[in-house]
C-alpha cells in the first residue's frame, strides 16, 4: 500500500471535519472515532495473517506495510485529537498482546524477533509487566536487553520498571540495562 492512498483519504477525512458547523463536526468526530477503531481491529486481523506467510521476506514485507497503515492511522488520530482534545495514550491489550507475543514466538532467531517486536511496538504503549513478559520470549540476555530498551520510552507505569530486572540472571546484565535506559 503506497502513503499516497491514505494521505488523500485523511486530507479528505479532515475537510469534511473541519467543514461542518460544530454540531455536525461533534458527530463526525464520533463517526470518524469508531472508524478509526475499526480501522486498528482490521490492522489486529492483519497481523494475525502474518503468520500465514510462507517465507521470511513476506512476512516481513506484510510488517512494512501494516507499519505504513499505522503510520496513516496514527497521523488521522492527531489530527481527530486537534478537533477535539487529545487522547490518553492507552496500554497494549491483552489481544495485542497475545499477538504480539504469537508473532515474536514465531521467529527463530533474535535478530528477527526484534524486528518483528520493533514493528509490533510502534504506536502501542506497555506496562513494566508486560515489557517483562515480552523479554521472556527471547533466548539470549542482550537480546531481551535490546527488547527492553527498545521498550522503555513507550512503558507507562516507569515507578514499576525495576520488575523488569528480573528477566535478567546476572548483575552485568541488570547494571548494562539500567544504563541504556537512563
Amino acid at each position: 500500500m503506497s502513503r499516497t492512498a491514505p494521505a488523500i483519504i485523511f486530507s479528505f477525512i479532515l475537510g469534511s471535519v473541519f467543514s461542518f458547523g460544530a454540531a455536525e463536526a461533534t458527530s463526525t468526530s464520533r463517526q470518524l472515532d469508531r472508524l478509526v477503531d475499526e480501522i486498528h481491529e482490521d490492522i489486529d486481523d492483519l497481523r494475525a495473517l502474518v503468520g500465514t506467510s510462507s517465507t521470511h521476506q513476506g512476512r516481513q514485507r506484510m510488517f512494512r506495510e501494516i507499519n505504513d497503515l499505522e503510520g496513516s492511522v496514527y497521523d488521522l488520530e492527531v489530527a481527530l485529537g486537534a478537533v477535539h482534545g487529545p487522547q490518553q495514550p492507552a496500554v497494549a491489550s491483552a489481544q495485542d498482546l497475545s499477538q504480539i507475543r504469537r508473532a515474536i514466538a514465531a521467529e527463530s532467531f533474535g535478530d528477527d524477533q526484534l524486528a518483528v517486536l520493533r514493528a509490533a511496538s510502534q504506536g502501542r504503549h506497555f506496562t513494566s509487566a508486560q515489557v517483562l513478559s515480552l523479554m521472556e520470549l527471547f533466548t539470549f540476555s542482550d537480546e531481551r536487553i535490546d527488547a527492553a530498551v527498545m521498550l522503555y520510552p513507550q512503558v507507562l507505569d516507569q515507578q514499576n520498571w525495576y520488575t523488569v530486572y528480573s528477566a535478567l540472571s546476572f548483575s552485568s546484565d541488570k547494571s548494562t540495562l539500567r544504563s541504556r535506559t537512563r
